[in-house]
């Protein structure tokens, strides 16, 4: 699962990763909450220089099977490439800890189309 520190930063992921073609109208967001010690951090030392290259170079995903295959955490902190002084969250629902993440409720997403133009 790839999530977002926060709602604007969600949304901007959003916006780059969308094709416009796609209806932004069912999306919906929720919230989580999690424990710091079930998450594992990437600095952005140890990424590949081109790291917010696009499209990604293929060490990004190496970085992240690694990580999921290896079941250090159920969660990778990773730096943005759109905001790269922001965090998005990769979360692996398989992890034997993953229960300790608390999901909220869904509601709808509405996002102003200013941004899409």
């Amino acid at each position: 699962m790839y999530t977002a520190a926060n709602l604007s930063l969600a949304t901007l992921e959003l916006i780059v990763h969308t094709p416009r073609t796609q209806r932004l109208r069912e999306y919906v967001v929720t919230s989580c909450t999690f424990p710091e010690v079930i998450v594992d951090d990437v600095d952005e030392s140890q990424l590949p220089s081109n790291w917010r290259d696009y499209p990604p170079p293929a060490e990004l995903r190496e970085i992240g099977t690694s990580w999921l295959l290896g079941g250090s955490s159920t969660i990778l902190s990773v730096p943005s490439a759109v905001t790269p002084n922001e965090r998005n969250y990769l979360i692996n629902p398989e992890h034997e800890y993953f229960r300790s993440v608390e999901v909220g409720a869904t509601r709808p997403f509405h996002i102003d189309l200013r941004l899409l133009t």
